[in-house]
């Protein structure tokens, strides 16, 4: 079993691995220092996403499946990093066994495309004072977005 200790500021990142059978570190980061931005996401997606796992208890005694309500809110996280980075995250966040929650802007919904069911598009309207939502299936909006990027296509040619 091990223990993780996670410190996270505005510049640096810095976590350790310990075991709880020895309490010797088994891995330790004592900066972000060094680290490529790359690198930095990586970093700071995996000790997020291992803490919020450890906090649900779903590696408690080795139960992965554990049946717990564990949701995870995720606001934009995306909107400052590369597709790579972002599809690691969410594949991270999948094999923890945490539900998500994803919040972005349109132009990155393709990122989590392959990770979600449903798409809660969220228009406001033109004066700002009223918005609505629409709840559609990823298939529905694969075919809706396929559509309108034809219809850009004829009106560019046009």
């Amino acid at each position: 079993m091990k223990r993780l200790a996670i410190l996270i500021g505005e510049v640096a990142i810095a976590g350790m691995v310990t075991s709880l059978v020895t309490d010797s570190a088994i891995w330790t980061r004592s900066s972000s220092g060094g680290l490529s931005g790359g690198q930095k996401a990586k970093l700071a997606f995996t000790i997020l996403a291992s803490a919020i796992a450890y906090q649900y208890g779903l590696y408690h005694q080795g139960n992965r499946e554990g049946k717990s309500f564990r949701l995870v809110m995720i606001d934009e996280a995306f909107s400052k990093s590369d597709e790579k980075n972002s599809r690691y995250a969410l594949e991270l966040f999948k094999n923890l066994n945490l539900q998500l929650i994803v919040v972005t802007p349109k132009d990155k919904i393709y990122v989590a495309e392959s990770s979600v069911k449903t798409i809660y598009l969220v228009q406001n309207s033109e004066k700002l004072d009223d918005s609505s939502v629409r709840t559609i299936s990823i298939l529905e909006y694969s075919k809706l977005r396929e559509e309108m990027n034809k219809q850009r296509e004829i009106t560019h040619v046009q």
